[in-house]
């Protein structure tokens, strides 16, 4: 009873190690076969062949006000729904310099003044400095610094 127990032993181990080196060797067969499989995966993910250039957006800005039209049409149509920064003659109510931002809906008339010689734009504008009221205003071309 003592030789098949001993037996036993040995033969199990034997086995053991028999279905060890099966098993091991199957891991490394598959490993090898999933290799060669994966092998045209190796190359880097979402590359191209053109690079894409992304172009921040940019805004139309006039910052002079030489640029801005003399033909009374061409002027309306270079106001009309954009920002404009003006500079009053006088100490503003509503702001502690003399920079004022106005939001242009339309221009109604544009006219030269006889006494000075200057051109004016009647505009109708939202005012967001003074709690975003519409209003009509007389602006001097001149004094207009910005047009965004």
């Amino acid at each position: 009873m003592q030789k098949s127990l001993a037996y036993l032993v040995i033969f199990g181990k034997l086995f053991a190690s028999k279905l060890f080196n099966l098993c091991f060797s199957n891991l490394q067969q598959k490993q090898t076969m999933l290799r060669k499989k994966l092998k045209f995966s190796k190359k880097p993910l979402a590359l191209t062949q053109n690079p894409v250039i992304l172009i921040p957006m940019q805004t139309n800005t006039i910052t002079a006000n030489l640029t801005l039209p003399t033909n009374p049409v061409q002027l309306a149509s270079a106001l009309t729904g954009k920002t404009v920064h003006y500079t009053t003659k006088k100490d503003s109510s509503v702001t502690f310099d003399r920079e004022r931002v106005f939001k242009v809906e339309s221009v109604e008339d544009v006219s030269i003044s006889q006494s000075t010689g200057d051109q004016y734009v009647n505009v109708k504008i939202i005012d967001p400095q003074d709690g975003g009221k519409e209003k009509y205003r007389n602006l001097i071309v001149d004094r207009i610094s910005t047009v965004v």
